[in-house]
């Protein structure tokens, strides 16, 4: 389907709702956002692979394709999973006893009203690279790549680093500020899914990051994840 006059968006992957997760409310209050990282860190981008004329062994340009940022690996091909969850565990470092964790159900629709964990990947335009990838536990509240949403995060990493923001259970935001992740995607299917994105495999991955709070807390975020995705295109 059409989204807007700047980009086609298809979506992948199968997603059930298993109720609610978040570490407690997924409702009620808002809080401070998240800030931006700064900083480029180098990025590349390959496709296809020996033997297989570019297109892949099913024959999808997509299949073989690997953008590499910094310490965060996607990698573009089938994934043969269904939908599952995200569960990460928060950790002050200074009291590793006091982790906590948190698990999020499949989304069983996507963002801006998305009311779970999946994934959003953006494509170029003139050929098999991947220019963003945002990852977001449940509902935004409103915010483009981070979320208000108490006990969730969102999160995004492409060449400029990751970024984005985790909503604590009390109210307060930590900024996002470096990490590493590593992501398996299922290349984006040839037709338009249904709204409820379930048509083809799920994402998965893991990441670790580290996540400011404004009174200068490091929390460590540590996730790995089945969740479906969504993909979209640059309008050249």
């Amino acid at each position: 389907m059409r989204i807007g006059p700047t980009s086609w968006m298809l979506l992948a992957g199968a997603a059930i709702y298993t109720g609610a997760g978040c570490g407690g409310s997924l409702s009620g209050g808002t809080g401070g956002t998240g800030g931006v990282a700064g900083g480029t860190a180098g990025t590349s981008s390959t496709a296809g692979g020996p033997g297989d004329d570019g297109g892949g062994a099913a024959g999808s340009p997509y299949d073989g394709v690997t953008a590499t940022w910094a310490d965060v690996t996607v990698q573009i091909g089938p994934t043969n999973l269904a939908p599952g969850n995200l569960t990460m565990h928060v950790i002050d470092p200074t009291m590793p006893a006091s982790g906590r964790a948190f698990t999020y159900p499949s989304a069983t629709r996507f963002s801006p009203e998305n009311d779970g964990a999946d994934v959003t990947v953006l494509y170029g335009c003139s050929g098999p690279t991947v220019e963003r990838v945002t990852l977001l536990s449940c509902a935004t509240g409103g915010i483009s790549g981070g979320t208000r949403t108490p006990g969730c995060i969102g999160v995004t990493f492409d060449q400029l680093g990751p970024r984005g923001n985790f909503m604590d259970t009390d109210g307060t935001s930590c900024t996002v500020a470096t990490g590493s992740a590593s992501f398996h995607i299922p290349r984006p299917v040839s037709s338009p899914a249904a709204a409820d994105g379930s048509a083809g495999d799920a994402a998965s991955g893991s990441f670790n990051l580290d996540c400011v709070r404004p009174d200068g807390t490091h929390l460590n975020l540590n996730a790995r994840f089945v969740i479906p995705v969504e993909s979209s295109f640059l309008a050249c």
